[in-house]
């Protein structure tokens, strides 16, 4: 196999391992990570139960991509999981909002909580986020909940 079919592999593995999660497939979450661990070091790296990275990964999607809806539910079946860090890049819920676009949601995840001094990918600031992003409503938002 050339190296871009291993590639190929693990984005595929990697990509039924989330997709699993979105589904709370637990039992198939690690039947993909028995076959294929090469992205779990990454994926998982506190190497944390599989029932709880399915549910830190859930919010971190639907903080990105999913509705205010969805987010709530997570927050209301677990508040705890606002502070839960993602991959090795550490993302958290918040991070995963900037990075979306996601306004509503950075609003409500400040006010259940989210850290806005927080880091995520060896130091990068949800400040920085922003800005990266050209998202001046979110920087001030930020700001005038302490980001700095």
């Amino acid at each position: 196999m050339s190296w871009a079919g291993a590639a190929d592999g693990r984005h595929a593995s990697l990509s039924a391992f989330r997709a699993a999660a979105m589904r709370d497939d637990i039992a198939a979450m690690a039947e993909i990570a028995r076959a294929d661990p090469s992205f779990i070091a990454d994926e998982n790296p506190d190497g944390v139960p599989l029932a709880r990275l399915a549910r830190i990964y859930r919010l971190q999607t639907f903080a990105r991509e999913g509705t205010l809806a969805d987010v709530e539910r997570a927050l209301d079946q677990d508040p705890d999981l606002i502070h839960e860090p993602w991959t090795a890049r550490r993302w958290l819920p918040l991070s995963q909002a900037i990075w979306g676009g996601r306004h509503d949601i950075v609003e409500r995840l400040i006010a259940r909580g989210a850290e806005v001094r927080a880091t995520v990918d060896g130091g990068v600031t949800m400040l920085a986020m922003a800005a990266a992003r050209h998202d001046a409503r979110v920087a001030a938002l930020l700001r005038a909940h302490g980001a700095g």
